[in-house]
């Protein structure tokens, strides 16, 4: 898998290292406008998005009522890193 940010890519293992390195980039350009991450798997195909806060979201643009596949990892308080209970069941692709 990858983290694209803008146009920059990382390559990740998992959604808990795509949060967690999005908030490292994030924290090292001290800015909140640098926009969302967009992880894909191998094969080019989106699975997830990183908002600023270092939640996961499922596939797709952000509308009212969703809720995030995994809180933030190793970035903000109260990070846990722990998926939340029943989004992931809800939300359409693969759940990494």
């Amino acid at each position: 898998m990858k983290l694209t940010i803008g146009k920059q890519s990382f390559p990740v293992a998992s959604l808990a290292e795509a949060s967690a390195r999005y908030q490292r980039f994030r924290g090292a350009k001290l800015s909140s406008r640098i926009g969302e991450g967009v992880v894909f798997d191998d094969a080019g195909i989106e699975v997830a998005r990183v908002s600023y806060n270092g939640r996961v979201w499922a596939p797709g643009p952000w509308t009212s009522g969703r809720e995030p596949i995994m809180e933030a990892v190793g970035g903000g308080v109260g990070s846990t890193g722990q998926p939340v209970a029943c989004a992931a069941d809800r939300a359409p692709g693969p759940h990494l």
